[in-house]
């Protein structure tokens, strides 16, 4: 893992992705070595697995808030529309209802046409 930063910090990504990914598969749980990887593949340019990679990690760990914070941002950043619906239901997961409808019903209105966001709003 810090073998992995190291290589992140001095912009040798593939080789921090290597030693990351080596971290992980010791260690499945390993949530920081997957944040990281997330945020390496963005600044690498590969923006969907950067999404990718947090999006699972949020599926292990609903209330990793680091990686749910870069993923805000990194749908912010590159024009994804589903802004406030990552967040939305983590809150909803994490039992802060009121704010998740809010964030939710902001996506809803965002993307009128997707069912998926409109079923998070009927939980």
């Amino acid at each position: 893992m810090k073998l992995g930063t190291l290589y992140q910090i001095s912009g040798h990504y593939d080789e921090a992705l290597g030693k990351l990914n080596q971290a992980r598969r010791l260690n499945p749980q390993n949530l920081q070595a997957q944040k990281l990887m997330g945020i390496i593949f963005e600044r690498k340019g590969d923006v969907a697995n950067g999404q990718q990679t947090l999006e699972k990690l949020l599926t292990l760990n609903p209330r990793f808030a680091p990686a749910a914070n870069n993923l805000a941002w990194l749908y912010r950043e590159h024009g994804d529309l589903h802004i406030s619906d990552t967040p939305g239901w983590i809150r909803y997961q994490q039992g802060v209802y009121q704010r998740a409808a809010s964030l939710l019903k902001e996506s809803a209105a965002k993307l009128p046409d997707n069912p998926v966001i409109h079923m998070y709003r009927r939980l």
